[in-house]
């Protein structure tokens, strides 16, 4: 059982733009959700760019963006999370990255990655996945902990080559079993649940795009029918107008793939890229706009 949804996902698709990019920050992982203000709050992750990208391990912070309607501009509300708010040693007085924002009944859930690790050293078995929860989008928001510990090499079957253990980015449902019992490394997944199926849009690093897949029990995802979820920049933007890449930093394509739910339904994708098309120093956040199905049903039909 595929779905409308994934059947037609690609053709729902409509490229944006730019939609979060600061001068003095790498814009990562962005998530985003409608609050109770009737704006939208997007969460992203930024790094310095006077630190490096690849030092996001150490020095990454979690910022709130405001947005009056989703296609932007966006602007800066404060600043949740950042390194060195708690003690040293702590599971989480390192990095603070790649959150996930949705809402469950009446409180706003924000899952996050957490480390101890230093511009000196990753620390990667230190990441854990934490959780802070809100009754009002704008706070005050109440540290919940730890939600997840690393897994064992029990709990990890496929072991990659090199694995050291800890955590890496949250995706959360509300669902009574564990999701998902995948057969091969994944990453940056992002899970929601439409018309009675469950989906899990991911990032894969063979096409340089995204995945999205389907399951009927959130356990067992049909990896062998994957539908194309998203492409490279390259797929949305014309050679001409790419700007020039910039050294160390992710490339053409988008990652850790975020949407903006309303009514049950996906209407936007947020992802970040290394390729900035304002021709900034940093990496930033872009736009998809996801079509419903009336209007997915009269462009197919429109003659041109």
């Amino acid at each position: 059982m595929s779905g409308v949804l994934k059947e037609t996902w690609s053709e729902r698709l409509r490229y944006q733009g730019v939609i979060i990019d600061d001068r003095d920050y790498h814009v990562w992982g962005s998530s985003p959700v409608w609050g109770n203000d009737g704006k939208v709050h997007v969460f992203s992750a930024r790094v310095p760019i006077a630190t490096g990208f690849y030092k996001w391990w150490a020095t990454s912070q979690i910022a709130h963006y405001v947005v009056d309607r989703p296609e932007g501009p966006c602007s800066l509300a404060d600043v949740l999370l950042e390194t060195g708010q708690t003690a040293s040693g702590s599971w989480d007085c390192g990095t603070q990255h790649n959150p996930t924002i949705t809402r469950i009944d009446d409180l706003y859930v924000l899952s996050y990655h957490s480390s101890m690790g230093t511009p000196e050293e990753r620390k990667r078995s230190s990441a854990r996945i934490g959780m802070m929860t809100a009754a009002d989008i704008n706070g005050p928001w109440k540290k919940q902990g730890i939600i997840l510990e690393t897994p064992t090499l029990k709990e990890v079957p496929l072991v990659p080559e090199g694995y050291d253990g800890g955590t890496d980015n949250p995706a959360l449902i509300r669902h009574p079993d564990r999701v998902v019992n995948n057969p091969t490394y994944i990453e940056d997944p992002y899970v929601f649940v439409h018309d009675g199926l469950i989906y899990m849009l991911i990032t894969d690093a063979e096409s340089r795009g995204g995945l999205l897949l389907s399951s009927e029990d959130g356990l067992h995802f049909d990896y062998d029918e994957a539908a194309h979820g998203f492409g490279p920049v390259r797929d949305y933007v014309a050679p001409a107008e790419l700007p020039e890449t910039l050294p160390d930093m992710p490339q053409d394509c988008f990652e850790r793939p975020q949407l903006l739910i309303k009514d049950g339904a996906p209407t936007h994708l947020y992802a970040p890229c290394g390729t900035n098309m304002n021709g900034g120093k940093g990496t930033c956040c872009y736009l998809f706009r996801i079509q419903g199905d009336d209007e997915r049903r009269m462009h197919a039909t429109r003659r041109w």
